[in-house]
């Protein structure tokens, strides 16, 4: 049996569907964006948090980091992250 999520989670987790979709659509082995870049593929601005905290961009799904599932499950993961030009990348 499936866990149950509660809507808020549903919510978050679909929020970051479409860069795990855009991910998943790369044959190259490194994928670079900025954050604008992944504002845009999201369709939304993204948290606070992930400008402030590198954390954010762990590669650790448990908890509260929904978003590490999206590129997790895609089959990428966080390589470097750079906060002081708001860019990531993402590694097979």
């Amino acid at each position: 049996m499936a866990p149950v999520m509660n809507r808020e989670e549903e919510t978050e987790l679909s929020k970051y569907d479409p860069i795990k979709s855009y991910l998943q659509s790369r044959n190259a082995s490194t994928v670079e964006l900025t954050f604008g870049d992944i504002e845009s593929i999201i369709g939304e601005k993204l948290p606070r948090s992930s400008r402030e905290h590198q954390e954010w961009w762990s590669n650790d799904s448990s908890g509260t980091h929904v978003q590490a599932s999206s590129w997790l499950e895609a089959g990428w993961r966080v390589d470097t992250v750079d906060m002081n030009h708001c860019q990531v990348r993402f590694v097979r």
